[in-house]
């Protein structure tokens, strides 16, 4: 009979990944430029915040008898594409307030 195998060494711990060129380092103070667009952006995300939700209430109060199906159909679309719009500004604010 075989003797039991013996337990094999856990493998070694993964090197934490290296930040790529295109990551900015951490720690590093915002440009002035960069605190402008900063605050830019909370503006945008505020007009972007009150469209959606104008848009959103419309489509609530969708009538069939008084709005026609085509207008829901493009509230919809509209809203959709201010919802990605909202998404890729919230990742461009999120970058930036990490590093303020």
């Amino acid at each position: 009979q075989r003797a039991a195998a013996a337990p094999s060494a856990p493998p070694p711990p993964a090197a934490p990944p290296q930040p790529q060129a295109s990551e900015p380092a951490a720690g590093k103070a915002l440009s002035a430029f960069e605190e402008r667009r900063l605050a830019s952006l909370e503006g945008e995300l505020a007009a972007l915040g009150d469209a959606e939700a104008a848009l959103q209430q419309r489509i609530n109060t969708f009538d069939a008898a008084r709005d026609g199906y085509s207008d829901l159909q493009d509230w919809t679309a509209e809203l959709e594409t201010l919802q990605a719009k909202v998404a890729d500004t919230e990742e461009r604010w999120l970058a930036l307030a990490e590093r303020a």
